[in-house]
This record gives structure tokens, sequence and C-alpha cells, in this order.
């Protein structure tokens, strides 16, 4: 099994448009990038992925987008599947694409009164 690239367009209230993250899968763990901002998760014998850093879930909230507690450990599910062979390659950008529609559902529900203006 190689690597394979997926993307994830993600709407940024920031800039009032969709960016593109790029996500590599290998089978020792995976990569996420955003501009010139990445992350990246190795594969643990003891089991699931390590996150290096916190840098996904900041990366997001630098574009006003907070994603669910747990962003990491869910993409982790989707690489682990695809690891697997419980997903083909374009199964795997299906359910990236599904994940990322529920991410942008919430952000788009996002409170929009003078209140929160300027916080989320």
């Amino acid at each position: 099994m190689g690597p394979i690239q997926l993307t994830a367009k993600i709407f940024s209230p920031r800039w009032g448009h969709h960016d593109t993250y790029e996500l590599t899968f290998t089978e020792d763990g995976l990569k996420v990038k955003h501009m010139a901002r990445g992350s990246r998760a190795t594969y643990s014998e003891t089991g699931g992925l390590e996150w290096a850093d916190g840098e996904l879930v900041s990366m997001m909230k630098n574009d006003s987008v907070y994603p669910p507690d747990g962003v990491e450990d869910l993409i982790g599910h989707l690489w682990d599947a695809w690891r697997n062979n419980q997903l083909s390659d374009a199964q795997a950008q299906d359910e990236l694409n599904a994940f990322f529609d529920y991410i942008n559902a919430s952000t788009a529900a996002r409170p929009k009164t003078d209140f929160w203006n300027g916080v989320f």
C-alpha cells in the first residue's frame, strides 16, 4: 500500500472562503498541511497514532474554525480504517469529505450576534 493524498475543503470565517488542507496517509502515519503550516502523526506500537504537536487544532483555529474535541482521534480513526484496508483510497476521500462537511456545518452554525462577533 502506497501513500495517498487527500484534500479537505474547510470554510474559514476569518477569510470568508474555503481553504484546502492536504492530508497524506502512509502506512506509518499521516501529515496534514495547510499553506506553510503542518502537523504530523505517527503510528505507535502501543496503539493508534501519536500526534507530534497540537498544530492541527492550532491551524484550524487560526482560520476561525473550532473543530470538535478529539479531531485528531477522529482523523486517526479514518487513517486506521484506510491502513487496515477497510476503506479504499476513494472511500477514504469520501469519508474525509463527510467529516469535514460536518465541521463546515458546525462552523456555519456558529453564533452571529454582536456578542460573539470576533470570538468565532
